[in-house]
């Protein structure tokens, strides 16, 4: 893999680079550089009876917030 990206920045001509990079991805399926291990999950408490509009996201959003 390293070899294939040093090939890649040293090559000047466009066509060679997009094979390399080709095979690059290949490589990278083939030896499975990444795994997925899961999502991360922040749990957040908030009082039901007191507020409104909470909007679910994958990040806090705090406006559309009502106050009662």
């Amino acid at each position: 893999m390293e070899k294939l990206r040093d090939a890649f920045v040293r090559e000047g001509d466009l066509e060679k680079q997009k094979q390399i990079a080709a095979d690059v991805q290949a490589r990278a399926v083939e030896i499975g550089t990444h795994v997925w291990v899961g999502q991360p999950n922040k749990p957040i408490a908030y009082r039901t009876d007191r507020i409104d509009g909470w909007i679910v996201a994958p990040v806090p959003l705090f406006w559309n917030l009502t106050k009662h």
